[in-house]
């Protein structure tokens, strides 16, 4: 990055700082980098002010909602899981000789996996899991603040970047900051 190795990761790089990406690979990279560049180079640079300029503010920001696409993702309600075990214990829920008419002796708490679930049911409980874990508006906001600038002697640039995710899933967030400070100065002649 500015000419600089960087063993960081690529996602602690903010991409609204970065001006241009180059690829080198094969003897290009070999002959700058050496063994390190044996599956090629990335360079990255970083946003500067090619001339004398008063200083240049920049702000980007967004702020996107999300929702789930796939209402296939649903658990089961009460009904659905009731269905599944009868279904599981077919020649038990049901009579005749096809199956099709249901047993009046069936008794469903027999077969739940513990106390816990035979006593919800008898209780009538029904648990919405999916509102239990999901959240009902995910979201996406970033903001990004950076100043630049050049006079006779230096060359700066600074900024500040915030990344700030809601998944749709609850306690599933990311939250990313990021600083930077890139200064040229030139301090004597030589």
């Amino acid at each position: 990055m500015d000419g600089i190795i960087y063993r960081g990761s690529l996602v602690d790089i903010n991409p609204n700082d970065i001006e241009s990406i180059d690829v080198l690979k094969d003897a290009s990279a070999a002959a700058i980098y050496g063994s390190q560049a044996s599956n090629g180079v990335i360079l990255i640079t970083s946003k500067t002010v090619k001339a004398m300029s008063k200083p240049i503010i920049e702000y980007s920001g967004s702020y996107t909602l999300q929702e789930s696409t796939n209402e296939k993702m649903r658990p089961m309600n009460k009904e659905g899981f009731l269905q599944l075990i009868a279904d599981r214990w077919l020649e038990l829920s049901r009579t005749g000789p096809d199956l099709m008419q249901p047993n009046p002796t069936w008794d469903v708490s027999k077969y739940l996996m513990d106390a816990n679930a035979v006593n919800g049911y008898l209780a009538g409980v029904e648990t919405d899991w999916w509102d239990l874990g999901t959240t009902d508006s995910p979201y996406i906001q970033m903001h990004n603040v950076s100043i630049r600038g050049r006079s006779d002697l230096s060359n700066y640039f600074m900024s500040v970047g915030l990344t700030d995710q809601e998944n749709l899933v609850i306690n599933d967030t990311y939250n990313r900051y990021n600083i930077r400070v890139n200064l040229d100065t030139k301090v004597t002649d030589w």
